[in-house]
């Protein structure tokens, strides 16, 4: 059994809901990509990253935020292979196999070639936190020199983590 403890369609403590969280999100994001910016969202690799990717592409689809290149890397791609494998045993609630479209080889060559393309693109890479030495870590790194591009952070930031830190700098 595999759980994620969130507040859900409850109001958190900060006054706001699931709903209003996926509108502020969304508004971000297509106000950077619209800007030619690169969004990069650290996730965490279960859950949180299938749940951002099956968002996504439904904006896409409903044309809410522009089509442009999305990819995951670590370990996010790998579990999402596993939810598209065994889909016969999930919830019908979602379009699992959209996830199919959101593989990524995850080696560093395919990752800096995405990292340096031109033009706006959405990356979603583990660690949630931005830990040292992962895709997050190293994609951050790179989007914190571009004004157009953002990060945006969609899970929990532990006090002292690196993606905290970046959080805080950024309010």
């Amino acid at each position: 059994l595999v759980m994620e403890g969130t507040y859900g369609r409850n109001v958190n403590r900060y006054g706001k809901n699931i709903e209003q969280e996926k509108t502020n999100f969304i508004n971000c994001v297509r106000s950077v990509t619209d800007n030619g910016g690169k969004v990069l969202i650290p996730a965490f690799a279960s859950g949180k990253t299938q749940n951002i990717c099956l968002l996504l592409k439904s904006m896409m689809d409903k044309k809410a935020i522009p089509e442009v290149p999305l990819k995951v890397f670590g370990m996010g791609a790998k579990i999402n292979q596993k939810y598209v494998k065994y889909k016969d045993h999930l919830s019908n609630e979602y379009d699992i196999k959209a996830l199919s479209d959101f593989y990524s080889s995850g080696d560093e060559d395919d990752f800096a070639s995405f990292v340096s393309s031109g033009g706006p693109a959405i990356i979603i890479a583990t660690s949630g936190m931005v830990a040292p030495g992962t895709f997050s870590y190293s994609f951050a790194s790179e989007i914190v020199k571009d004004e157009k591009s953002a990060i945006i952070f969609t899970g929990y930031l532990h006090r002292g983590s690196i993606g905290n830190d970046i959080r805080q700098a950024g309010q």
